[in-house]
């Protein structure tokens, strides 16, 4: 199954995810799906978490951020380059003291959003900065032994 799984390009865009979906769906019992996201488009991924849960699988949701994202530029102009599901846009904008601090709470609410739909699915949740090694982050998680590996036999 994970060879099957290892042949698949990895899904940019959740309506490309057909193809891993119905791969996913053989999922069962004594199995773990890392997603990795930003979160951006909630509904969709929570609903692949979900199937993948009913079927047993244990989920952990890796919620990544840009560094930009958890530090935004002091007040002061800015050169920004905004995301959204039409594209990327560059602006340059001026950022004062208060955009920063309603940006801030506006984060802290959407990454508690985030977390309190993962624990209400079951999901494990885990929040990360996008120039983090994934390889690293990998191993603390089995060091913690949230993430277990047994050996085959």
């Amino acid at each position: 199954f994970l060879s099957e799984l290892s042949e698949l390009a990895p899904v940019r865009a959740l309506r490309k995810s057909g193809q891993w979906l119905s791969r996913l769906a053989a999922l069962s019992g004594d199995a773990l799906v890392i997603v990795l996201s930003d979160f951006i488009h909630q509904a969709p991924l929570f609903d692949i978490m979900r199937e993948l849960k009913t079927r047993r699988a244990q989920v952990l949701a890796m919620h990544i951020f840009a560094p930009d994202e958890l530090d935004p530029p002091m007040p002061g102009r800015a050169d920004m380059q905004l995301v959204g599901p039409f594209g990327r846009e560059r602006m340059r904008m001026l950022v004062d003291a208060e955009a920063r601090r309603r940006y801030r709470e506006e984060l802290q609410h959407y990454r508690h959003a985030v977390r309190s739909s993962c624990a209400r699915l079951g999901a494990g949740h885990f929040e990360t900065c996008s120039v983090e090694s994934m390889e690293a982050l990998m191993l603390e998680l089995v060091a913690m032994r949230v993430i277990r590996v047994r050996s085959g036999g």
